[in-house]
């Protein structure tokens, strides 16, 4: 099949991200995959894929067929105006150099208001005729506002098949996972008082800045330790967990994959997006669970539109190859 350069957030400590780079990479071994990196030498030795920079992108972009914006919530402006403008001008360099462009599983939104915003609509507006596919009925709505047409399909990392049985109840005591980030009220912690002594709390940086959090966390409890989610391999460590307490959006993707009970600390609309479409309770970060909260999520709906994402980029990518033989340029 053809060479895909793969372009998202890869490569800066975000185990959401590398979750999906895996997947990529499980169900494309048919393709030439090249990862566009912030750190290319750990994405070549975690992943075992060829990677470049993101100084080389933009440098040339190289021989490639395809630009694969694989998953994640690239198209937005909560983080800042800035990220999304760049990785619309990603989109624009690549189809400058002959690439062609799928949007594969992404989040879109939410958009900020203000005085960039017409140059946003603009930005979004000039991907229409492009391939998307975006992972939940809110990105899908968006994208309709914006005049794109996009299919629905779910986030990739569910698609993983490397997540490991589950095996609870061989220890003495209750394991409480929580996934926080920055946000997190420390204060909140109290409500697991009501779990008594024969619990342990695990806690998952599934960012690298959420290390720091974790370790705040940590200290205020009698028995707890911290976990730094790096490599797939890691997945382990939920296991044996009885129930998730997360803010990660994609630490709810691996409970809900793995038969977890969860509850979700929506700190953005994409976690009570995906909640709702699982079936666990979520809360505001600034209100208190209930224990009686604590249900375990159905994944299999989305699984199976995640699975869908990989027919529509095949079919996609067949139809490139039978168009234009070899390269795009």
């Amino acid at each position: 099949m053809g060479k895909v350069l793969v372009f998202g957030y890869y490569g800066f400590g975000n185990f959401g991200d590398e979750l999906l780079v895996a997947a990529i990479k499980e169900h494309l071994q048919d393709h030439d995959l090249t990862v566009v990196s912030g750190n290319p030498k750990e994405t070549e030795k975690i992943h075992e894929l060829k990677a470049i920079s993101r100084k080389d992108f933009w440098k040339n972009p190289g021989s490639y067929d395809i630009l694969l914006l694989g998953g994640g919530g690239l198209l937005q402006s909560v983080t800042s105006n800035r990220s999304l403008l760049y990785y619309l001008a990603a989109i624009r360099w690549a189809r400058a150099k002959g690439l062609s462009v799928y949007l594969m599983a992404q989040g879109l939104g939410p958009f900020k208001k203000g005085p960039i915003y017409p140059l946003v609509d603009l930005g979004m507006r000039s991907l229409k005729g492009l391939e998307i596919s975006v992972r939940d009925k809110k990105s899908k709505d968006l994208a309709a506002s914006f005049g794109l047409e996009a299919d629905l399909v779910a986030d990739l990392a569910l698609t993983y098949t490397g997540f490991p049985t589950r095996k609870t109840g061989e220890g003495t005591k209750r394991v409480i996972g929580i996934a926080p980030k920055a946000g997190f009220d420390v204060r909140q912690i109290r409500w697991l008082e009501s779990f008594g002594d024969e619990t342990t709390v695990r806690l998952f940086a599934f960012h690298k800045d959420d290390h720091r959090v974790c370790l705040e966390v940590e200290k205020l409890l009698k028995d707890a330790h911290t976990i730094k989610m790096e490599k797939t391999q890691d997945l382990e460590n939920f296991a044996d967990i009885d129930f998730l307490w997360g803010m990660r959006l994609h630490s709810l993707i691996v409970a809900a994959k793995m038969g977890i009970p969860a509850i979700g600390i929506s700190y953005d609309p994409k976690v009570e997006q995906f909640c709702r479409e699982v079936g666990f309770a979520w809360h505001s970060p600034e209100t208190m669970p209930k224990e009686e909260w604590i249900r375990s999520g159905n994944a299999t709906e989305l699984i199976q539109r995640a699975e869908k994402a990989w027919a529509l980029f095949r079919s996609y990518a067949e139809t490139q190859a039978n168009r234009t033989p070899g390269h795009s340029h």
